[in-house]
Protein backbone atom coordinates (compact mmCIF):
# COMPACT_ATOMS: atom_id res chain seq x y z
CA UNK A 1 0.00 0.00 0.00
CA UNK A 2 1.09 3.09 -1.04
CA UNK A 3 -0.39 6.91 -0.47
CA UNK A 4 0.11 10.25 -2.75
CA UNK A 5 -0.74 13.47 -2.14
CA UNK A 6 -1.79 15.66 -5.30
CA UNK A 7 0.11 18.88 -4.81
CA UNK A 8 -0.66 22.44 -6.37
CA UNK A 9 1.31 23.69 -9.80
CA UNK A 10 2.80 22.77 -11.00
CA UNK A 11 0.77 19.52 -11.13
CA UNK A 12 2.84 16.77 -9.54
CA UNK A 13 2.13 14.38 -6.28
CA UNK A 14 4.61 12.91 -3.67
CA UNK A 15 4.38 10.16 -1.81
CA UNK A 16 3.42 10.51 1.87
CA UNK A 17 2.65 8.34 4.69
CA UNK A 18 -0.76 7.15 6.60
CA UNK A 19 0.34 8.04 10.35
CA UNK A 20 -2.89 8.08 11.74
CA UNK A 21 -6.51 9.51 11.54
CA UNK A 22 -9.43 9.77 13.87
CA UNK A 23 -13.06 10.94 13.09
CA UNK A 24 -13.23 12.96 9.60
CA UNK A 25 -9.19 13.65 10.31
CA UNK A 26 -6.06 12.51 8.76
CA UNK A 27 -2.62 12.22 9.61
CA UNK A 28 0.40 12.37 7.09
CA UNK A 29 3.59 12.62 6.95
CA UNK A 30 5.00 15.98 5.05
CA UNK A 31 5.30 15.42 1.47
CA UNK A 32 8.26 16.93 -0.01
CA UNK A 33 9.79 16.34 -3.53
CA UNK A 34 13.48 15.73 -4.46
CA UNK A 35 14.19 15.98 -0.81
CA UNK A 36 12.71 19.79 -0.29
CA UNK A 37 10.15 19.68 2.21
CA UNK A 38 6.32 21.08 0.44
CA UNK A 39 4.37 23.90 2.67
CA UNK A 40 0.64 23.57 2.15
CA UNK A 41 -1.61 26.08 2.56
CA UNK A 42 -4.78 26.48 5.24
CA UNK A 43 -7.59 25.74 4.60
CA UNK A 44 -6.45 24.55 0.73
CA UNK A 45 -8.64 21.32 -0.67
CA UNK A 46 -5.97 18.34 -1.98
CA UNK A 47 -6.38 15.10 -2.86
CA UNK A 48 -4.67 12.28 -1.35
CA UNK A 49 -4.80 8.94 -3.03
CA UNK A 50 -4.14 5.37 -1.69
CA UNK A 51 -3.48 2.51 -3.14
CA UNK A 52 -3.29 -1.15 -2.48
CA UNK A 53 -3.19 -4.36 -4.77
CA UNK A 54 -6.94 -4.20 -5.60
CA UNK A 55 -8.07 -0.93 -4.90
CA UNK A 56 -7.87 3.17 -4.84
CA UNK A 57 -9.02 5.10 -2.38
CA UNK A 58 -9.28 8.76 -3.07
CA UNK A 59 -9.86 11.44 -0.39
CA UNK A 60 -10.46 15.23 -0.75
CA UNK A 61 -9.11 17.32 2.11
CA UNK A 62 -8.77 20.54 3.47
CA UNK A 63 -5.19 21.21 5.16
CA UNK A 64 -5.78 22.35 9.06
CA UNK A 65 -2.18 22.59 10.44
CA UNK A 66 1.58 21.23 11.02
CA UNK A 67 0.98 19.41 14.03
CA UNK A 68 4.28 17.27 16.27
CA UNK A 69 4.81 14.33 17.95
CA UNK A 70 8.27 14.52 20.35
CA UNK A 71 10.49 14.69 16.73
CA UNK A 72 8.04 14.21 14.43
CA UNK A 73 6.20 16.83 12.23
CA UNK A 74 3.14 15.63 10.07
CA UNK A 75 0.13 17.56 8.87
CA UNK A 76 -3.48 17.42 9.54
CA UNK A 77 -6.55 17.34 7.10
CA UNK A 78 -10.42 17.04 7.70
CA UNK A 79 -11.65 15.15 5.25
CA UNK A 80 -14.47 16.53 2.88
CA UNK A 81 -15.17 13.35 0.70
CA UNK A 82 -14.30 9.94 0.06
CA UNK A 83 -14.51 7.34 -2.95
CA UNK A 84 -13.32 4.08 -3.74
CA UNK A 85 -11.97 2.27 -7.20
CA UNK A 86 -11.01 -0.97 -8.47
CA UNK A 87 -6.76 -0.64 -9.26
CA UNK A 88 -6.65 -0.57 -12.76
CA UNK A 89 -2.71 -0.11 -12.70
CA UNK A 90 -0.97 -3.49 -13.66
CA UNK A 91 2.29 -2.17 -11.64
CA UNK A 92 2.94 0.16 -9.19
CA UNK A 93 4.60 3.59 -10.37
CA UNK A 94 7.27 5.10 -8.90
CA UNK A 95 7.37 9.07 -8.57
CA UNK A 96 10.09 10.59 -10.66
CA UNK A 97 11.47 14.12 -11.73
CA UNK A 98 13.59 12.64 -14.63
CA UNK A 99 14.45 14.79 -17.77
CA UNK A 100 13.94 12.96 -20.48
CA UNK A 101 13.21 13.53 -24.41
CA UNK A 102 10.35 12.20 -26.91
CA UNK A 103 11.15 12.04 -30.73
CA UNK A 104 9.30 11.12 -34.04
CA UNK A 105 10.77 11.12 -37.22
CA UNK A 106 7.75 13.68 -38.82
CA UNK A 107 8.10 16.17 -35.58
CA UNK A 108 10.76 18.06 -34.12
CA UNK A 109 12.54 16.37 -30.65
CA UNK A 110 9.87 17.55 -27.44
CA UNK A 111 11.87 17.97 -24.16
CA UNK A 112 9.66 16.70 -21.10
CA UNK A 113 10.16 15.34 -18.16
CA UNK A 114 8.97 11.58 -16.22
CA UNK A 115 6.99 12.52 -13.56
CA UNK A 116 6.21 8.66 -12.44
CA UNK A 117 7.16 5.29 -13.94
CA UNK A 118 6.48 1.45 -13.49
CA UNK A 119 8.38 -1.71 -15.31
CA UNK A 120 5.32 -0.88 -17.75
CA UNK A 121 4.44 2.76 -18.55
CA UNK A 122 5.08 6.42 -17.24
CA UNK A 123 3.43 9.63 -17.31
CA UNK A 124 5.27 12.83 -18.76
CA UNK A 125 5.04 16.60 -18.15
CA UNK A 126 5.98 18.40 -21.68
CA UNK A 127 5.63 21.90 -22.17
CA UNK A 128 4.50 21.46 -25.56
CA UNK A 129 1.87 18.91 -26.93
CA UNK A 130 3.11 15.88 -28.22
CA UNK A 131 1.18 15.37 -31.66
CA UNK A 132 1.90 11.37 -32.53
CA UNK A 133 0.31 8.20 -31.29
CA UNK A 134 3.92 6.53 -31.37
CA UNK A 135 6.91 8.24 -30.21
CA UNK A 136 10.41 7.06 -28.49
CA UNK A 137 11.01 7.92 -25.27
CA UNK A 138 14.83 8.63 -24.30
CA UNK A 139 16.19 8.87 -20.71
CA UNK A 140 19.20 8.30 -18.83
CA UNK A 141 19.80 5.02 -17.58
CA UNK A 142 22.33 3.44 -14.90
CA UNK A 143 25.13 3.78 -17.46
CA UNK A 144 23.89 4.86 -20.86
CA UNK A 145 21.11 6.68 -22.85
CA UNK A 146 17.84 4.32 -22.73
CA UNK A 147 15.60 4.67 -26.03
CA UNK A 148 12.22 3.06 -25.43
CA UNK A 149 9.43 2.79 -27.95
CA UNK A 150 5.89 3.68 -26.37
CA UNK A 151 2.42 4.30 -27.26
CA UNK A 152 0.68 7.26 -26.05
CA UNK A 153 -2.78 5.83 -24.13
CA UNK A 154 -4.36 9.53 -22.30
CA UNK A 155 -3.41 12.75 -22.40
CA UNK A 156 -4.65 16.09 -20.26
CA UNK A 157 -3.52 19.74 -19.92
CA UNK A 158 -3.20 21.77 -16.94
CA UNK A 159 -2.35 25.22 -17.13
CA UNK A 160 0.86 25.45 -19.72
CA UNK A 161 1.74 22.28 -19.08
CA UNK A 162 0.61 18.91 -21.07
CA UNK A 163 0.69 15.47 -19.33
CA UNK A 164 0.96 11.96 -21.34
CA UNK A 165 0.60 8.02 -19.95
CA UNK A 166 2.95 6.53 -22.12
CA UNK A 167 3.05 2.53 -22.28
CA UNK A 168 6.51 0.62 -23.21
CA UNK A 169 6.31 -1.34 -26.05
CA UNK A 170 9.13 -3.21 -24.82
CA UNK A 171 10.06 -4.26 -21.16
CA UNK A 172 11.54 -1.22 -19.28
CA UNK A 173 15.46 -2.21 -19.02
CA UNK A 174 16.46 -2.85 -15.47
CA UNK A 175 18.99 -0.10 -15.52
CA UNK A 176 16.52 2.37 -15.14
Amino acid sequence: MYAELTLSTPHRKSRVEIIGGGENVLYTSIPSINGQLILLKKDKTYTLTIFDDKNVFTFNLQFIQTKRNHFQYYYAFEIMHTSFNANKRRDIRKFSDIPAFVTHSAEPTQVCRIVDISLSGAKLECINPIKRSHVSLHMQGKNSLVQLPTNILWESSINKYYYYGVQFLQPQPQEV
